[in-house]
Order: structure tokens, then C-alpha cells, then sequence
């Protein structure tokens, strides 16, 4: 049987493709299985730290990668491995993202989850999914439109329209926040936002706190500091661009300071508000809308 040239060149080009198609999956898995074996020395580095939290002679896995991948931009068609790795310019995925020991010079989103470990992004950072995030530091705001579980992260700004847990984290701005909210040693340098259940404030600080609880609720705030706070019984809220507005059933609220320090007023905005202070927390303006209880120390 006879071929044309044409016909050599189809084939040819042909060939070079699926070749093509078959390095870059090759090359993806690859990346996998090295982010998996960075993350379990990762791992074993962090339980060997707790059997020997003071040092002594345990070998430790190394926190940075001595050799490093260079890249210019990174556009993930899907899932997105990266293990030390430095992105000069912007990081995207169009799936999850699995990012460990990462530097990245502009933006970064995923389309899916983010699960990322000791990362810096010098720009925005915006996941449409789920957030896990540890030891990341952005330089620009945060976004997350699933649930969000940091630790130790720092950013300028940050919008969660999902569940958030924060622990050892620092906002240099604002925060605004829609669902369940636990807050640990952090500290939000100007205003917080939040639409939802504050299950948790301790050992936290922030400039003005304002509340939209969905119901009668009781919110503690312990061993914190806070110069305002506002609690409001429905509200306008702004979530990457779409104004909402938010009405809600809570009729009562309970503010209770456990050992914690207001530096202005606590505001009851059209509902019953109720201020139990305990423990050495101090109000140093005033209640309006709403009655103080001391009560015994514990």
C-alpha cells in the first residue's frame, strides 16, 4: 500500500502528538509521586518533632528542597502537583491544587481545593473550593469559597464565604467571614465581618468586631482584645462582587467577655442584648441596646 506525502505527514504528526500527550502525563504523575514523598517526609518531620520537642540527637527531614524547579507561569489543565518549585509570574489550576515548599511571584487560584504547605505568593490567592493552608504568607488578599482550615497564614486581606478555622494567623486588613467562625491566637488588624456562629474567639484581637448571628445565640470571647463590637440582626454582605442581603431569626444576644478587654462600645443594633463580663474582662464604653451581668470569678 502506498502513502502520500501527506498522508507520512498526518501520520508523523500524529505520532508526535499522542508522544507528546503521553510525556505529559508521565511528567504529571511524576510530580505527584514527588509532592506524596516531599509530603510524607513532611509528616515524619512533624511527629518526630513532638516525640522530641526538644531537639536531642532525632534526625529531622529537611524543611526546604536544596534542589529547586524554576518556572515562569504555571496553568494546570486539571490537578496541579508542585514541590519546590519557584513560579516567577502567576500559578492557576483548573482542578485541586497540592502545593509544598512553593514560591509564586504573582497570583495564584485553583478552580478546586488548595492544600498547601509552606508557601508564598506574592500576590492574590483565590480557591473555589475547599482551603487547606499551612505556613503560607500572601501578599495580597485571601478568597475562599469553601471551607477554609488555616494555620499559621498571613495575608492582607481576607474574604471566607465558607466555614473558617483559623489558628496562628494574622489579617493585615480587614476580614470578612459567612458561616461558622473558630479564631485562635490571631490577630485581624482592622475590622471583622461576620456573618454566622463565632464559635470560638481566644486569645484573638481585632479593631471593630461586627455580628450577624443566624439565631439567639451566645458568643464568648476569651482572654482577647477588641475595641468595638456590633451586633446586628441582619445585614448587606458583599462575596466576590454579589451584594446579599441577610435576615435571620436572632431576636437575643448573648456577648460574654471571659477575661477579655473592649476599648469602646459593645452595640446591640434591633434585638436584646444581653453583656456578661467574667474573669477580668473589662468594657471601657458602654453598652448600648442591651444590659451588663457581672458575674463571680472562676
Amino acid at each position: 500500500m502506498l502513502m502520500g506525502c501527506n498522508g507520512v505527514n498526518g501520520a508523523l504528526h500524529k505520532s508526535d502528538k499522542h508522544k507528546a500527550h503521553h510525556t505529559a502525563k508521565l511528567q504529571k504523575k511524576a510530580a505527584k509521586l514527588e509532592y506524596q514523598a516531599a509530603e510524607l517526609l513532611n509528616q515524619a518531620k512533624e511527629l518526630r518533632d513532638r516525640a522530641n520537642p526538644t531537639g536531642g540527637n532525632t534526625p529531622r527531614a529537611q524543611t526546604k528542597n536544596s534542589t529547586r524547579n524554576t518556572v515562569d507561569s504555571v496553568k494546570g489543565s486539571g490537578d496541579t502537583y508542585l514541590h519546590a518549585t519557584d513560579v516567577r509570574y502567576n500559578c492557576s489550576t483548573a482542578g485541586d491544587g497540592h502545593f509544598l515548599d512553593v514560591t509564586i511571584g504573582g497570583n495564584c487560584s485553583t478552580a478546586g481545593d488548595a492544600h498547601f504547605n509552606d508557601v508564598t505568593i506574592d500576590g492574590n490567592c483565590s480557591t473555589a473550593g475547599d482551603a487547606s493552608l499551612k505556613n503560607v504568607a500572601i501578599h495580597g488578599s485571601l478568597k475562599t469559597a469553601g471551607d477554609a482550615t488555616l494555620d499559621t497564614v498571613v495575608a492582607d486581606s481576607a474574604i471566607h464565604s465558607g466555614s473558617v478555622t483559623m489558628h496562628n494567623c494574622e489579617v493585615r486588613q480587614n476580614a470578612t467571614m459567612s458561616g461558622r467562625a473558630i479564631l485562635v491566637d490571631t490577630k485581624i488588624a482592622s475590622d471583622m465581618k461576620l456573618s454566622g456562629e463565632l464559635k470560638q474567639f481566644e486569645n484573638c484581637s481585632c479593631n471593630a468586631l461586627q455580628l450577624c448571628p443566624g439565631n439567639d445565640s451566645t458568643t464568648i470571647l476569651k482572654s482577647s482584645t477588641v475595641s468595638t463590637i456590633t451586633v446586628k440582626h441582619g445585614t448587606n454582605w458583599s462575596f466576590f462582587g454579589i451584594n446579599i442581603n441577610i435576615g435571620n431569626n436572632c431576636k437575643k444576644a448573648t456577648i460574654e467577655l471571659d477575661g477579655t478587654v473592649v476599648t469602646g462600645d459593645i452595640i446591640f443594633d434591633d434585638l436584646a442584648g444581653r453583656v456578661i463580663i467574667r474573669n477580668g474582662g473589662q468594657i471601657a464604653g458602654q453598652v448600648i441596646g442591651g444590659d451588663i451581668i457581672y458575674t463571680v470569678e472562676k
